[in-house]
């Protein structure tokens, strides 16, 4: 197993400078020079938790010579241009390997034009080179000082803690998920009951206890029917009721809730029967794309605008009890309309754009 050394003694040692991304490209050099016992120090000898500019610049002071790996990747890393700002300033001895045809700046141009450039060609020959330039006076007796780095095992520990914590992730997600639908939690999930309404036929009723397993609902969705009442969906539209200006679904008393993004459900072209009551939504443009909706209930929402009507030409029956509409002119493109339900306060406003020859209304005090 190839293991790379870095040097802490006191004695004369080489800082090796590089851009991460050329580390394919360097290492070979480092393990050329290690094997000849060469006392050098590079950033594999930071520990865990150690502050990193404080390490890099205390063994970058203490080195007696920096060599440089400049490539376009050491160009662009600002952390390798501090480190030749640093060596410049503190006018340590440097050697510049030149990794690819990097050009280098002017401003770097200028603070290197004195330091000795050798061109990469093969491992032997470049090694060979450095070893040159560095002299026999860093070549230590491979002991004193020297701290082995195993890199295998070190990216083996990376990976064996990545996948520790991404088996962890995955169990706790699978708890949650089995514990959301199976309702361990309070705040969260669904609860599904079979009932009936109140002319006795059964209907099935799912209260969402947040919108998140509504919204999975939804995006999973591929039925051509659904009927949603504040936070409830019911199987049959029949089972949401307006009584004393109250909302229920069955015999239960039903908040207004917060539906959310329409364009859920929009984008969906079996829908064809849509109820969303008591829903709090104030804007219903989005629905102007389900073009081919035949059933709308809208009631128990703060609408006031029903332009987006004019593009629902197959709509047969629209709901719209309790809104906050005045202007009902839209309701005159709605040429298949059949039925009619609004409130009793509209029924004057309704009746100026609806030809009761052809459509029934039906009104709820």
């Amino acid at each position: 197993m190839k293991q790379y050394r870095t040097y802490n003694g006191n004695a004369p040692y080489l800082f090796v400078s590089y851009a991460h991304k050329d580390a394919e490209r360097v290492l070979p050099f480092i393990e050329e020079l290690d094997r000849n016992n060469y006392r050098l120090w590079y950033d594999a000898g930071i520990n865990v938790g150690a502050n990193w500019p404080e390490v890099v610049a205390s063994h970058l002071l203490n080195s007696s010579k920096v060599i440089f790996f400049i490539s376009r990747s050491f160009l662009n890393s600002q952390n390798c241009i501090r480190e030749v700002n640093y060596a410049v300033a503190e006018r340590k001895e440097m050697l510049c390997v030149l990794i690819d045809d990097a050009k280098l700046p002017e401003d770097l141009s200028m603070q290197l034009s004195t330091v000795k450039k050798i061109a990469m060609s093969s491992l032997s020959e470049t090694a060979a080179k450095i070893k040159e330039e560095s002299g026999p006076s860093f070549i230590g007796d491979g002991v004193e000082g020297y701290e082995a780095i195993d890199r295998k095992d070190a990216s083996m520990n990376i990976w064996r803690i990545v996948s520790i914590i991404f088996a962890s992730l995955f169990l706790i997600s699978a708890i949650f998920i089995f514990g959301y639908f199976n309702n361990w939690f309070s705040f969260a999930g669904v609860d599904t009951v079979n009932t009936s309404d109140v002319s006795g036929k059964e209907v099935e009723i799912t209260q969402f206890k947040d919108n998140v397993s509504r919204n999975v609902l939804l995006k999973a969705y591929d039925g051509s029917s659904l009927y949603f009442c504040g936070s409830y969906m019911v199987s049959d539209p029949e089972a949401i009721r307006y009584k004393e200006k109250e909302w229920y679904v069955a015999d239960n008393k039903v908040e207004s809730s917060e539906f959310g993004d329409l364009e859920i459900i929009t984008g969906k072209e079996k829908i064809e029967y849509l109820a969303l009551v008591n829903e709090n939504i104030s804007d219903a443009s989005e629905l102007s794309k389900m073009k081919q909706l035949i059933y709308l209930d809208l009631s128990g929402n703060p609408l006031d605008d029903l332009s987006f009507l004019k593009d629902l030409s197959e709509l047969q029956i629209l709901k719209l009890i309790d809104v906050k509409v005045s202007d009902f002119s839209a309701i005159e493109d709605l040429k298949d309309l059949k039925y009619l339900y609004i409130s009793y306060d509209m029924l004057e406003e309704v009746l100026d754009h609806i030809d009761t020859s052809k459509v029934d209304i039906v009104v709820k005090k």
